[in-house]
């Protein structure tokens, strides 16, 4: 499936509780994003997505892509930030420019 940044960026607003999300999709979307289980001493996976504790802040974040691309969507909660990084390579790893980007700008704010 391909998706457009637009397209990412309107559902990782949703997933921080952005726009005009209905109470109940918004419950389980957070519900998603809650720990099921933990796959290390600072790694948890949810549904889908994976939570990242091994530094502050904790990051909640999905990568994915085809053999063609590479893509990347985090989030940090606490402080309402999110991130998409898109690339049109396969088997690029953008999950840790993503991190590295979401940590730098976490630590800016005030």
């Amino acid at each position: 499936m391909y998706s457009s940044v637009r397209d990412l960026a309107v559902f990782l607003d949703a997933n921080m509780g952005e726009g005009s999300v209905v109470p109940p999709l918004l419950d389980a979307m957070r519900s998603a994003q809650a720990p099921a289980l933990s796959i290390g001493p600072h790694n948890a996976q949810g549904l889908a997505w994976e939570i990242d504790d091994a530094e502050a802040p904790r990051i909640v974040d999905k990568n994915g892509g085809l053999n063609n691309t590479s893509t990347y969507m985090g989030m940090v909660p606490a402080s309402q930030l999110g991130v998409v990084v898109l690339c049109n390579r396969g088997g690029v790893d953008v999950a840790q420019a993503g991190r590295r980007v979401l940590r730098l700008l976490a630590h800016q704010r005030p």
